[in-house]
């Protein structure tokens, strides 16, 4: 399980070995979005794993070799290729929520303010 993170001090964990797919408007705004999880370095990593970016109709054709259950997401940013889109939804079925497309699970205090010890608040 490699667990590759931006901030060493981040709750979140997320295996870096598990592909998913990010729609954005561009390779920067998908690592925009992923740093928002804590895993922006993640983003088109060497090896085929992490999140891969798709910005265009080539990059969404190029992951048909992906099984069709990888999850994949939107960024929150105006989409400009809606055939990119189609080709996704076409092969992977709905989008799904970012959290769930990263596969993020909280552990330790975060988001958990009743987890916070006293002093750090």
């Amino acid at each position: 399980m490699t667990i590759i993170m931006d901030d060493p001090t981040t709750y979140l964990v997320r295996d870096a070995n598990d592909v998913c797919i990010m729609l954005a408007s561009s390779v920067e705004e998908a690592m925009f979005q992923a740093k928002q999880y804590g895993c922006s370095i993640q983003v088109n990593m060497a090896g085929g794993i992490g999140i891969r970016c798709v910005v265009s109709i080539a990059d969404a054709l190029a992951m048909s070799g992906l099984p069709v259950n990888t999850p994949w997401c939107m960024a929150h940013d105006v989409m400009t290729d809606r055939e990119a889109w189609l080709v996704l939804r076409a092969r992977f079925g709905p989008p799904v929520t970012v959290d769930k497309a990263l596969r993020v699970e909280t552990k330790g205090i975060a988001w958990r303010p009743g987890q916070f010890r006293r002093g750090m608040v």
